[in-house]
């Protein structure tokens, strides 16, 4: 005779499962300074284990530089970063997440812009 299967049961419980089935988000950044200042913002996040890329996505003219960032964290790890620019001297004038989905995340951090024609 066969035992009858076991019902797997999670170690966590479903509020603890949410946060580890959480994507990466694309939180948009907008930082106002000079080349000298915008590269230091640009070193500088490149710098933190929960940003997985930075993109710059404005025409780089002007005081006012624009990216994309793809966050791997919480909400409260994205409120930390966002204090830990201003503390460190970065002049943030945005910081919000971008509406997207990981199709679109892909595409931007890999820089295969090819795809979107065949979508």
């Amino acid at each position: 005779m066969r035992a009858a299967p076991r019902r797997m049961r999670s170690p966590r419980r479903p509020r603890a499962v949410r946060p580890a089935l959480r994507a990466t988000a694309l939180v948009r950044v907008e930082i106002l300074g000079d080349g000298d200042a915008v590269d230091a913002a640009t070193e500088w996040l490149g710098t933190d284990p929960r940003v997985g890329s930075v993109l710059r996505i404005d025409d780089g003219s002007g005081d006012l530089a624009a990216f994309e960032l793809g966050f791997d964290g919480s909400d409260a790890q994205q409120a930390d970063l966002l204090r830990e620019m201003v503390a460190g001297g970065h002049r943030v004038v945005g910081f919000s997440r971008a509406a997207s989905d990981l199709e679109e995340i892909f595409l931007r951090v890999t820089g295969d812009h090819d795809g979107e024609a065949d979508a």
